[in-house]
């Protein structure tokens, strides 16, 4: 995904009505490049949000890049100011 700082492998995908705009879908998981145990798994739906790629993609890639940032996701480095998820 383009400008992104951990590496994305997804879907996008538009779910056409009858009437209104299409439902907007991006479903994937990051990094695809790391090991399986140090991966997140997400799915991103915006009713009536056009298509996939327009919004739920860009939204995909702000949950992973929070997810980088808390340290959920390992072998990324956080952005500058971005505090650690703190562990139990």
């Amino acid at each position: 995904m383009k400008g992104a700082r951990v590496s994305i492998a997804g879907k996008t995908g538009t779910a056409q009505l009858s009437e209104g705009q299409p439902h907007s879908w991006f479903a994937g998981f990051a990094p695809y490049d790391s090991e399986p145990g140090g991966r997140v798994a997400f799915a991103v739906l915006v009713e009536h949000g056009g298509y996939g790629g327009s919004l739920a993609a860009p939204i995909a890639k702000e949950i992973v890049e929070a997810a980088a940032d808390l340290g959920v996701i390992t072998g990324i480095a956080p952005h500058a100011g971005a505090e650690p998820l703190q562990k139990r």
